[in-house]
């Protein structure tokens, strides 16, 4: 077991975890009181900080629903991201729907209308930050990704054998 000194405080592999957990959360909650994260009314701080420990605790519980939020966010950036490139020759309900469309599919079947190899690069980066959201279990897709990151130990290759 390692331990790390810290300013005259031994920082256990447990208390680094609970910190960990605890600047997680208070990050999360400062970011969902942000105006950015909130499409209508803003939240509560009671609610961004039980969505924030829901979220980081994979309780799954949220006061907002968290698939409209990334539905409604991946489309406007999308939207802003291929206005003047691939949304360009579509009419402005078709760049609405076609937005909107490319937010929802890379979480579920991958469907397109699009020409992916014509989109920005930084559009591209969005898809797959989408398409990781939507391989977690419980999601669309089905997936195991972020198994990975939840327990990484079990999927090392080099293990402390004590």
């Amino acid at each position: 077991m390692a331990i790390v000194p810290f300013r005259h405080q031994t920082l256990t592999p447990p208390k680094i975890l609970s910190l960990g957990f605890i600047l997680l959360i208070a990050a999360g909650t400062i970011l969902l009181c942000l105006p950015a994260a909130s499409t209508g009314e803003r939240i509560s701080i009671i609610d961004a900080l039980f969505m924030a420990t829901s979220a980081t605790c994979v309780t799954g519980l949220a006061v907002l629903s968290a698939s409209a939020v990334v539905i409604l966010g991946g489309a406007i950036v999308f939207f802003g991201l291929e206005l003047n490139n691939t949304l360009r020759p579509l009419h402005p309900g078709g760049k609405i729907m076609a937005s909107f469309l490319q937010a929802i599919t890379p979480r579920s079947g991958g469907v397109t209308t699009i020409e992916i190899p014509l989109l920005r690069e930084s559009t591209q980066f969005l898809m797959l930050l989408l398409m990781f959201i939507g391989a977690a279990p419980g999601s669309t897709g089905g997936g195991d990704q972020d198994h990975y990151l939840r327990y990484p130990r079990q999927y090392s290759l080099c293990q402390d054998p004590g």
